[in-house]
């Protein structure tokens, strides 16, 4: 017997043993088989199924699906060359094959209208992560169906109020930015403070003070944020959001900022914004590009009201604040965005430095994957966006 798991990373057993990975191709085709059941699907249909970063085919012609069919025959994977289908096509002899998110949305189809926490916790427990962004070569929309049957069981959570569920926490930090598990994640008992780095060495505590709604881990200079790195990463590295300050001294001109955002975005994926009074150029608007680019900066803000009575400008502290940890979808496309153009930024430097037709052809290559990654920005569900981001850095960076 075959169990094939696809809530989560790909995971595939023949009576019990667990095969080794297989490559991101012929996975995603099996992915694919898997998620259409007894049905199958057409060679013309799987040929569309299977993208790449930039949200084209990944398999250019029915030869090439041939091949990787080739691969999965020689694991003894029970897929009937042409299926039951009227036309060419593949399907997994599902008499020998059992596929969680099958499992999951027939037995999600036969809860009753008040389920017991015992039930909706046994079903929460079939996601291990995000699917959609476990597995990027897949067209999103394969995956409606296993969503629309989650979307009905947290219905049924909520209308039978079992927010204190076994597993409910954990299933919902799966899904950080969906709209479609906010109304639980609002809803719980304890509800999760969003946790924010602040560095700042002058005017620290009162910043803290008004960000009373976060908890806030307040470093107050280099000596310790690198006590902090050395003895408690953890702490940094669990942080939803940073508000760093660009000088670190009572001078000016030490721009020590700089080296804990570089830090940040090199080893976190840690929204960022950096304050200051004295910028190294002209004006704030949104802060300069290059800047924002260079050290993946959602914000820079003036911290200040006025220069001359010092006020702190706490309404855009606050405001910052939320657009690094809010799991609004306007805020979470804006990190994203942030995010995309960071990688491109960098990825695009490095390519150009490759002075040979190799490094011509793969910067085009990578302006292409930035566009279509900006296009499923501005135009697709949140969850689409976030894969088609996260593959584009993945593959970039």
């Amino acid at each position: 017997m075959w169990t094939i798991d696809v809530l989560g990373a790909l995971v595939v057993r023949r009576d019990g043993e667990l095969l080794p990975p297989l490559p991101p191709l012929p996975a995603a085709v099996l992915v694919c088989l898997a998620l259409a059941g007894r049905r199958g699907v057409k060679t013309q249909e799987l040929l569309d199924a299977v993208v790449n970063p930039n949200g084209g085919r990944a398999i250019a012609s029915k030869p090439a699906l041939h091949k990787h069919f080739e691969t999965l025959h020689k694991l003894g994977l029970p897929i009937p060359r042409f299926g039951t289908l009227v036309t060419d096509g593949y399907a997994l002899d599902m008499n020998r094959v059992e596929v969680d998110a099958a499992e999951f949305v027939s037995r999600v189809r036969e809860l009753p209208a008040a389920p017991t926490e015992a039930q909706a916790a046994e079903l929460l427990g079939f996601w291990r992560e995000d699917p959609r962004a476990a597995h990027p070569r897949v067209r999103g929309s394969r995956w409606n169906p296993v969503y629309r049957a989650r979307a009905s069981l947290l219905t049924s959570i909520r209308s039978a109020r079992l927010e204190e569920i076994a597993g409910l926490e954990e299933f919902l930090e799966l899904f950080p930015s969906d709209p479609d598990c906010a109304p639980l994640r609002d809803r719980l008992v304890r509800v999760e403070r969003k946790r924010l780095l602040v560095v700042e060495d002058d005017v620290l505590e009162q910043i803290v003070d008004a960000l009373d709604g976060y908890d806030c881990v307040p470093i107050g200079d280099m000596d310790e944020w690198y006590r902090r790195l050395k003895n408690d990463r953890d702490s940094i590295l669990r942080c939803h959001g940073a508000l760093v300050d660009l000088h670190l001294t009572d001078a000016l001109n030490d721009e020590q900022g700089f080296d804990i955002v570089e830090w940040l975005r090199e080893n976190t994926e840690i929204p960022t914004a950096l304050m200051t009074v004295a910028p190294p150029w002209d004006d704030y608007g949104e802060g300069p590009q290059i800047h924002r680019n260079r050290f993946r900066l959602v914000r820079i803000v003036n911290k200040q009201k006025d220069r001359l009575n010092r006020r702190l400008n706490l309404p855009a502290i606050r405001s910052t604040a939320k657009v690094l940890t809010s799991d609004d979808e306007e805020d979470v496309r804006t990190r994203l965005a942030t995010w995309l153009e960071s990688a491109y930024f960098h990825a695009a430097q490095r390519l150009r430095r490759t002075r040979n037709r190799d490094g011509g052809r793969r910067l085009r290559e990578c302006e292409r994957s930035a566009e279509a990654a900006r296009r499923s920005l501005e135009s697709d569900t949140l969850p689409a966006a976030e894969s088609a981001v996260r593959e584009f850095v993945r593959a970039w960076t």
